[in-house]
């Protein structure tokens, strides 16, 4: 298995219930590849560098994970 970082980026104009949702179902893809989550922090909502789809700003989701290389394209 192979560590890697992993950022997500959200809406911003998710709720909180959205927002844990969206994890909870990204973790299930991740486990469902055979990875594990080792540690996860939120960044919080922060600037985007440039707009993506008339969105200034994003909820920031760090991950490290581990998960065999080949599962990681997927």
């Amino acid at each position: 298995m192979a560590l890697f970082e992993h950022v997500i980026l959200l809406r911003q104009d998710l709720s909180s219930s959205d927002l844990s949702g969206e994890l909870k179902k990204h973790e299930e893809i991740l486990n469902d590849l055979k990875g594990n989550v080792l540690y996860k922090e939120s960044w919080g909502l922060r600037n985007l560098a440039y707009p993506i789809k008339e969105n200034k700003k994003a909820f920031y989701e760090f991950m490290n994970i581990d998960i065999p290389q080949k599962n990681i394209k997927e």
